[in-house]
């Protein structure tokens, strides 16, 4: 069986996603032997309370290979009392969105956040981007600071981190960086796995679909055949269990 580390379902707010409910999402993936992994709601990220969405979620990934990566805002007064109620209620890991929310990603309450998810072990799955902020037009993202994400990771020892659709570019931006660190392939290209000037160890790239934001198609087709086990199986075993 695949997993995959960056799988989303909900609404989004500025087109209709056609397979965005989960099990349209499931259905998908499972048509390309993805049947778990770590998947996020789309609606918590723009919810006042995002455990309105996540714990819905939750209550749906029941039975299930899918563990809930629920959304946390560490800008909101009750984000850590939101992550020990997720964590309680079985949510897996974290995923932050400085691209949407608005704040530094080493902001203290960001590193506040993260060093208490590695105390509850939760993975903590930094989003930098969800679309190309090109598509955006009644809110832009911000881009990220990759000497902010630095900054955050080496500050939280303690917490393992995936960075999320991270554009090739941005990788030698990035690097190096210690080993509580994986990224996902999302905003990876193909010509990716040929560029030997932008290394990232081996064991530390997850597959990662961003469906239904992305095309699940061309997130398998970034991946090279002889690299589908260690990608699509082998390396999430250290966060996924």
């Amino acid at each position: 069986m695949c997993f995959d580390a960056a799988a989303f379902c909900g609404h989004w707010p500025y087109y209709y996603l056609r397979d965005g409910q989960l099990s349209q999402v499931r259905q998908k993936l499972w048509q390309g032997d993805i049947d778990g992994g770590l998947i996020s709601s789309l609606d918590a990220i723009f919810y006042n309370d995002p455990w309105e969405a996540d714990g819905m979620l939750l209550e749906e990934l029941a039975g299930t290979n899918w563990r809930l990566a629920m959304c946390i805002n560490p800008m909101l007064p009750w984000a850590e009392s939101l992550l020990r109620k997720g964590k309680a209620a079985g949510a897996y890991a974290v995923r932050l969105y400085p691209c949407v929310h608005g704040y530094k990603e080493d902001d203290e309450r960001a590193i506040a956040i993260c060093r208490l998810a590695g105390q509850l072990e939760m993975p903590v799955i930094v989003t930098m981007r969800i679309e190309d902020i090109r598509m955006t037009y009644l809110m832009k993202e911000e881009d990220p600071d990759c000497v902010c994400i630095r900054n955050l990771v080496t500050q939280c020892e303690g917490t393992n981190f995936i960075l999320s659709n991270c554009m090739t570019h941005q990788v030698g931006e990035l690097l190096p960086l210690p080993r509580n660190v994986w990224f996902d392939t999302a905003g990876f290209k193909g010509e990716f796995y040929l560029e030997q000037q932008q290394e990232i160890a081996q064991d530390r790239i997850l597959f990662g679909s961003f469906a239904p934001l992305q095309c699940l198609t061309s997130a398998l087709l970034c991946v090279p055949d002889a690299k589908k086990q260690a990608i699509m199986q082998e390396n999430i075993k250290e966060l996924y269990k």
